[in-house]
């Protein structure tokens, strides 16, 4: 889900829309990730950005639903977010092409390129690498709709 949030209200007003537009219903074997790209709204508010994301999380992880955030290593987790309160809260992953994340040490999945390739789809794609069995976890778990 892309956001725009800056508090806490925008947040929670986010996840209500996203829940009820998008996640009703729907099953994933992969986490619910909140992309925190767009800057509109969020510059030199580290503290409100945070709060949203904090409450879009954990109003989805209230309805079964297994939460993450989507940001880059510095632009994002470094500069537009308080990373020591979402750290080990919910899943990170993280955007930093050419190289590892340096900034966040601890990261489920990492976006390495926007350059790929794949057959049958005109045009780059991203590519990703992912640690973390989230199909065997979330069923498991029987998060996101799937047989809680």
């Amino acid at each position: 889900y892309y956001s725009c949030c800056n508090s806490y209200e925008s947040g929670l007003n986010e996840a209500k829309f996203f829940y009820e537009k998008c996640l009703k219903g729907k099953q994933f074997e992969f986490p619910v990730y909140i992309d925190v790209e767009d800057n509109r709204n969020q510059s030199n508010n580290k503290q409100g950005v945070t709060d949203g994301i904090i409450a879009f999380g954990d109003y989805l992880e209230n309805l079964d639903f297994y939460f993450g955030i989507y940001a880059s290593d510095i632009s994002g987790f470094k500069d537009r977010l308080e990373l020591s309160r979402l750290e080990g809260r919910f899943s990170l992953w993280v955007a930093r092409y050419g190289n590892q994340p340096s900034y966040v040490s601890k990261y489920d999945m990492w976006q390495k390129s926007s350059t790929g390739s794949v057959d049958g789809v005109m045009g780059k794609v991203d590519l990703d690498e992912c640690y973390t069995n989230f199909p065997s976890i979330i069923k498991k778990a029987k998060l996101n709709n799937l047989g809680g």
